[in-house]
């Protein structure tokens, strides 16, 4: 049987049932690529989707960082200080909840329980020899720092913050290894956005691909080791087959909720619903049979391929 190409295949199985008697005989490759494209643009369009939201922030945050420091940041190996006031210390929120805390000459962290208690996403310790991340949860600070000779991961409770990271301030006293130049806000920040629409893309495309695999996987398992597919005309690998391409109309509809911030319910629940009733549709189909079918060397080739 000639196979089916990738845009036939989205289109038929968005359009009816009758597709899946072909869809069942393409080869393995041929389908795991009709997948890879699917994930491939789907993925595309979420990260365009989740971008557009982060956008605005990246932005503000910009704004809000050019406000306080300048128009960026001079990097040596003595420190990394910012263009304006580079001894003044200041702490402000650079996005909903993420909190900078710039130490200029300080000589230790004094953070106070209510800009503790402001960082609820993020805490972020920076002076010219050290720099620190934390977040907080489940009542304790989960974090890691940074100075120009050593680097390391730290946990600990509220109380002990102040002075774990003054400790670690203390004893940064090392040369950066970079050389002295000027980092711009305006061309920094850029560069960040255009690391998170890759990171949102690869993300996706790794978890759309892999859900949709390990998904109609495990269907497939279960429906043969107990007994749902005992007496069927579809083998293991064609009733699989029909799964993958039965998810397809299931990924477009659960792509728009990360896409476009849809509330109540996520990807994976919407995906996961729809390939389960669709699949049962189109797998009951085709075992009843079709006149038009491929003879039963056409199958014979296909049993001999998985």
């Amino acid at each position: 049987m000639r196979p089916v190409g990738f845009f036939r295949a989205l289109s038929g199985v968005c359009a009816g049932t009758e597709i899946f008697f072909a869809l069942r005989y393409n080869r393995w490759p041929r389908t795991l690529l009709h997948l890879v494209l699917l994930s491939f643009l789907l993925a595309l369009g979420i990260s365009v989707g989740e971008l557009r939201r982060v956008s605005p922030r990246m932005d503000g945050m910009r704004l809000r960082l050019e406000t306080e420091f300048g128009s960026g940041v001079l990097c040596s190996p003595a420190g990394i200080l910012p263009v304006k006031d580079p001894e003044r210390a200041r702490r402000f929120e650079v996005g909903p909840g993420m909190l900078l805390a710039y130490l200029g000459g300080e000589t230790k962290v004094d953070l106070s329980s209510e800009e503790r208690s402001r960082a609820g996403r993020a805490l972020l310790i920076a002076a010219p020899r050290f720099f620190a991340v934390a977040v907080f949860g489940d009542g304790e600070w989960i974090g890691r720092w940074q100075d120009p000779d050593s680097a390391g991961s730290f946990r600990c409770s509220d109380g002990e913050l102040n002075p774990l990271l003054s400790r670690r301030l203390a004893a940064a006293r090392g040369q950066w290894e970079t050389p002295a130049m000027k980092v711009s806000f305006s061309r920094f920040l850029p560069l960040l956005r255009n690391a998170l629409a890759l990171g949102f893309f690869l993300m996706w495309f790794a978890a759309l691909f892999a859900l949709a695999v390990l998904y109609t996987a495990i269907f497939t398992a279960v429906n043969r080791l107990f007994g749902g597919g005992r007496g069927s005309v579809l083998s293991p690998g064609e009733y699989w087959k029909i799964g993958i391409y039965a998810g397809f109309p299931a990924m477009l509809v659960a792509a728009a909720f990360p896409a476009f911030d849809l509330p109540f319910l996520t990807y994976s629940t919407v995906y996961m619903i729809g390939l389960v009733v669709y699949w049962m549709i189109a797998a009951a189909r085709v075992s009843l049979g079709d006149p038009s079918a491929p003879p039963a060397a056409a199958e014979d080739d296909n049993e001999n391929e998985q």
